[in-house]
C-alpha cells in the first residue's frame, strides 16, 4: 500500500512539471510571435521611411501594400 502510494504521489509530481512546462512553452511561443511580429512591422516602418527619403517631394511613394 505504501509503494503504490509512493508511485500515485510520483504520478501526480509528474502531471504537475508537464502541466508546468506546457504552460512555459506557451508563454515562450506566445512572446516568440510577439516578437516575429514586432520585426514585421518594424521592417515595414523601414521601407516606408526609405521610399519616402527616395521620393521627390511633390510626388507620391509608390503603395506598399499594393491591392
Amino acid at each position: 500500500m505504501a509503494s503504490e502510494n509512493r508511485v500515485g504521489a510520483e504520478i501526480q509530481r509528474i502531471r504537475e512539471r508537464l502541466r508546468a512546462m506546457r504552460t512555459e512553452r506557451e508563454a515562450a511561443m506566445s512572446k516568440l510571435a510577439e516578437s516575429r511580429e514586432h520585426a514585421e512591422a518594424q521592417r515595414h516602418v523601414r521601407a516606408e521611411a526609405e521610399s519616402a527619403r527616395d521620393t521627390p517631394a511633390g510626388h507620391d511613394p509608390p503603395a506598399l501594400f499594393a491591392p
